[in-house]
């Protein structure tokens, strides 16, 4: 019986052991220069207002699940990290977070407008940049706006791997914007097209965005519209658009996968598995080995 709870803790702490590597991977943070935002040990913060206000260039702030209702300008070089993008929400009314200097990135958020509807003449914003460069908007799901981006004398910034969805424009790009790369988006359920008057690239490494309203063909079967998507504003094309939402990798459409389900189908298996097979092993131990 005592070999038999042994197995049960070891396979336990081997679970836990695996999943606290996993959560460190994901932060990616370095602990000396991280201000902590909703969590509940020392030097956390309750507002990510509050420590933007205290971050100096190069700090990270790491923000844990939950929801928080604020509007944020930053004007610092500074890496802005979420939890997870489903679960780190930051609701609030026109413009939520708005970038006005060099070198920020954001990621891993929601970010969800809550609308007011004594203010609909005034322009709704998840994201704006304003006369920012070389910044960075990666794996955020941004919704619910009447610009799910937009920006303003802004260059040499990435847009890269967000869900952005139920805007009314998705992303708009001023005259004077140039060189931003926007790739591996997916871009749904918005009213109108991106609107582009700058000098920017849709794609990357032969690799575009995918767009729920693309009506093209992919003939060689290779996950890539053949025909171009036409951005709205000037002359700018996304050369490559995905034929499937992105997921991480390009996938081709009779091979769907939805990678989150079958992870969440693999845990639950294993788990019966191991309920399932550990009585028998203890069957058998008795059985057979115990009398030797």
């Amino acid at each position: 019986m005592k070999k038999y709870i042994s197995i049960i803790l070891l396979i336990f702490l081997s679970f836990n052991i695996l999943l606290n590597f996993s959560n460190i991977a994901k932060s990616g943070t370095n602990e000396k220069n991280t201000l902590y935002v909703g969590g509940t040990g020392k030097g956390n913060y309750s507002s990510i207002k509050e420590a933007i206000n205290i971050a100096l260039n190069g700090n990270s702030i790491y923000v844990y699940n939950g929801s928080y209702f604020e509007n944020i300008s930053i004007n610092k070089s500074i890496n802005l990290i979420g939890e997870n993008n489903q679960h780190t929400i930051i609701y609030g009314q026109l413009n939520i977070l708005k970038i006005n200097g060099n070198f920020t990135t954001i990621t891993g958020l929601k970010i969800k407008c809550l609308l007011n509807q004594n203010e609909v003449e005034k322009k709704y914003i998840g994201i704006e940049l304003v006369d920012a460069n070389y910044c960075e908007i990666k794996n955020c799901i941004i919704t619910n706006f009447q610009y799910g981006l937009y920006f303003t004398n802004s260059k040499n910034n990435i847009v890269e791997n967000n869900t952005i969805s139920n805007n009314t424009q998705a992303i708009y790009l001023s005259d004077r914007c140039e060189n931003n790369i926007i790739f591996h988006n997916n871009f749904l359920n918005n009213s109108q097209k991106s609107f582009d008057e700058g000098n920017n690239s849709w794609f990357n490494f032969n690799e575009g965005n995918y767009w729920d309203d693309y009506n093209g063909l992919d003939k060689n079967n290779d996950g890539i519209g053949e025909k171009s998507y036409l951005i709205a504003g000037g002359e700018n094309k996304d050369k490559y658009p995905l034929m499937m939402p992105y997921q991480g990798k390009l996938r081709l459409k009779e091979f769907y996968i939805d990678y989150d389900s079958l992870y969440r189908m693999l845990i639950i298996g294993l788990g019966v598995a191991i309920i399932f097979c550990l009585p028998i092993a203890y069957y058998w131990y008795r059985k057979y080995y115990k009398k030797k």
